[in-house]
């Protein structure tokens, strides 16, 4: 019996990350890529500087907040398992230390979406490099 509840468990888990990934896959991999590296010039990848803005006081929000992220057409709760997803993926050295994201912190953070936000990421690096 245990261990038909550990494969539930288990099966959950994956379901929740294929759902992530799938939610990727149709809301940002148009322009950002399946390997994360955006359109030079046009779309920032998820590289070294992603890494620095997660590190700064206004990461958090700046990842939640621009414009292709806050207007996704999926719930708070899915856009934090895309985002949990997109971080251990893409930023694996932050995972084992950076709070993984949740529905309520999306709720709070989502809406408006975020004007300007190339410049907000200019300044986010800046503050970093303070």
């Amino acid at each position: 019996m245990w261990l038909a509840g550990l494969f539930c468990v288990s099966a959950s888990s994956m379901a929740d990350t294929i759902s992530a990934r799938e939610h990727y896959v149709m809301h940002c991999q148009g322009c950002h890529g399946a390997n994360g590296k955006g359109l030079a010039g046009v779309v920032p990848g998820f590289g070294a500087e992603l890494a620095q803005i997660m590190q700064t006081s206004g990461g958090r929000e700046y990842l939640v907040r621009v414009p292709g992220v806050s207007m996704a057409p999926i719930t708070d709760a899915q856009l934090a398992q895309v985002l949990n997803w997109m971080v251990d993926r893409y930023l694996p050295g932050l995972t084992p230390t950076y709070p993984a994201f949740t529905e309520q912190e999306i709720s709070d953070l989502r809406h408006p979406p975020m004007d300007r936000p190339l410049v907000i990421r200019q300044q986010l690096l800046a503050q970093e490099n303070k």
